[in-house]
């Protein structure tokens, strides 16, 4: 069940009206009102992703066919693509491993193709990017999914300033990795965020308003604020 449960979290991707992977999810088989055992037998969906079933691959996540097994014996690439963020809600995607290459964001909007994209996300949130790889027959080959974080753009960045114009993190940039919290009220919890929104370890008092990054290298994180109400991003960079 567990094996079932971490396949799923794996596989979930954003569906909307685009035919992702030439026509290969249909969102119109979706349907969550299906009950699907949590039996692990898994098929490789015709966009190489496994899926703990074929109930599973077609009733939660519209795929319109697939074969027995999982995925990645057959596979004739083996891709993958890093990412980072190179603005506020800009982010720098490369992919390799395969012959040509097909985007999704995760934000409803139309895809893009190429080894290399730049894509920029206009409202706050977090996005899942599918990356589809093609070999040299343009068949496809392997499919790639990461989440990212963007922050500090649309309504919710706006929304937030206002909400809270007094909170300030110093020093910002840290030399040492050392940053404190000014603020006057309480604060509920804090975490250190990679670009991704990955957690990463720190020392953290909460009470006296003290992160101490200095053992993380150097580069941009994220500090998650949680207030009563209200959770907060800032953006910190540590120099060494």
């Amino acid at each position: 069940m567990k094996k079932f449960k971490s396949l799923l979290f794996l596989v979930i991707l954003t569906l909307s009206n685009q035919t992702f992977s030439q026509g290969c999810i249909d969102s119109s088989l979706v349907n969550p009102e299906i009950f699907c055992a949590e039996i692990y037998d898994p098929v490789c969906g015709c966009d190489q992703v496994t899926y703990a079933n074929a109930c599973a691959a077609t009733n939660y996540f519209g795929v319109s066919s697939y074969t027995p097994g999982e995925c990645g014996s057959n596979s004739s690439c083996d891709a993958s693509f890093i990412s980072y963020a190179d603005s506020t809600c800009g982010f720098f995607f490369e992919a390799s491993g395969a012959s040509s290459y097909e985007w999704y964001f995760g934000d409803g909007n139309s895809g893009s193709t190429g080894q290399s994209v730049i894509y920029t996300y206009s409202e706050e949130g977090t996005y899942t990017v599918c990356m589809y790889a093609y070999d040299d027959q343009e068949e496809l080959c392997d499919t790639i999914c990461q989440e990212v974080y963007a922050l500090g753009c649309g309504s919710a960045a706006i929304d937030r300033a206002v909400a809270n114009p007094i909170l300030i993190v110093y020093p910002n940039p840290s030399i040492n990795g050392v940053f404190s919290i000014d603020y006057d009220g309480q604060i509920d919890n804090i975490e250190l965020l990679d670009l991704a929104g990955r957690v990463v370890a720190a020392k953290i008092n909460k009470e006296q308003k003290i992160i101490d990054a200095s053992f993380t290298g150097p580069g941009k994180y994220f500090l998650k604020i949680q207030l009563a109400d209200l959770s907060l991003y800032e953006r910190v960079m540590v120099l060494k």
